[in-house]
């Protein structure tokens, strides 16, 4: 029972939020960019980042999948911040 309202629940929310017609071709025309200073400091963007996704897994699925999502976004987060400095120290060399 709870499977089919789930899967309900995430088609209707599909259906509604969709975009149609001009809405989709707005957003093919529109350019995306991140805000400037995003990236200007790496780690606090990963704080933050494994703080919402462990966030979305309180609200989500209570205290054990906040747990497991912040530690797996951490693990994430420093192999992300890991591979960056070796490709700047490559480029610098």
């Amino acid at each position: 029972m709870n499977w089919t309202l789930t899967i309900c629940l995430l088609l209707g929310a599909v259906v509604i939020g969709w975009p149609t017609g001009k809405a989709r071709e707005r957003l093919r025309r529109q350019r995306w960019c991140l805000p400037a200073g995003l990236f200007a400091r790496p780690h606090r963007t990963v704080v933050v980042a494994v703080g919402g996704i462990a966030g979305l897994g309180m609200a989500g699925g209570g205290p054990v999948a906040a747990v497991i999502a912040g530690a797996y976004s951490g693990l994430a987060g420093r192999a992300l911040l890991r591979r960056s400095a070796r490709r700047q120290e490559g480029s610098h060399g």
